[in-house]
């Protein structure tokens, strides 16, 4: 049942961000800043982290199973996603990415939501 909710998770995320895209780049709908902004640096960890959970499943048992992950994982993660999207890429000219104190607390809160979604609340490390 779990691993349903996690996928479907990932689906809705997946739709959403499709949606977002395609109004910035072809539709044009009014959308609400925040939505625009900080949606996809909530979700980055939840994503990474279903992504992973689904890929390591599959390699490691050629099907969907549960796998847990730590808290350290989930903090390692979190400070990759800083590191590259708010170290590095922002300093490179060919990528339109900015430096935005909120994307770090974005990232936090999603990992944070990802850890407990997907171990449930009563997790220890």
């Amino acid at each position: 049942m779990r691993i349903q909710f996690q996928i479907t998770l990932f689906l809705v995320y997946f739709i959403l961000y499709s949606f977002l895209y395609l109004n910035k780049h072809f539709l044009y709908i009014p959308e609400w800043k925040l939505l625009q902004f900080y949606f996809g640096d909530f979700f980055a960890p939840i994503f990474t982290l279903v992504l992973y959970r689904i890929t390591i499943s599959l390699v490691l048992s050629r099907k969907l199973v549960l796998c847990r992950f730590s808290l350290r994982m989930t903090w390692f993660l979190i400070f990759v996603l800083i590191l590259v999207f708010e170290g590095y890429l922002p300093n490179k000219k060919e990528f339109n990415q900015t430096q935005d104190f909120i994307d770090v607390i974005m990232y936090i809160m999603g990992g944070y939501a990802a850890y407990y979604l997907f171990n449930g609340k009563n997790t220890s490390d």
